[in-house]
């Protein structure tokens, strides 16, 4: 059975980034949050081609993208992230 998991790369400061959040954090999703302004984090976001935040990943295996979303989640984004992770 595939584990499905979701990265948020974001920052304090970002509005968007805290949207996202929340979102994530009402409709209990599971996330690892990386703060993309941590010097300590430039490596995974270099990897990941995170320029523009916030910056979703929702990952199958660990590995595996199987949505990526930049910027702010618009409804679409929100449906698809629910069934994903809800069945929803």
């Amino acid at each position: 059975m595939k584990k499905i998991t979701a990265r948020l790369f974001g920052s304090p400061t970002c509005e968007d980034c805290r949207m996202v959040d929340n979102f994530l954090k009402e409709n209990n999703i599971p996330y690892k949050y990386i703060d993309a302004n941590d010097d300590g984090n430039s490596s995974v976001c270099d990897t990941n081609d995170v320029f523009l935040l916030p910056h979703l990943q929702v990952l199958s295996d660990n590995r595996f993208i199987i949505l990526e979303v930049i910027g702010d989640l618009s409804t679409a984004d929100k449906k698809k992230i629910l069934a994903i992770f809800k069945g929803k």
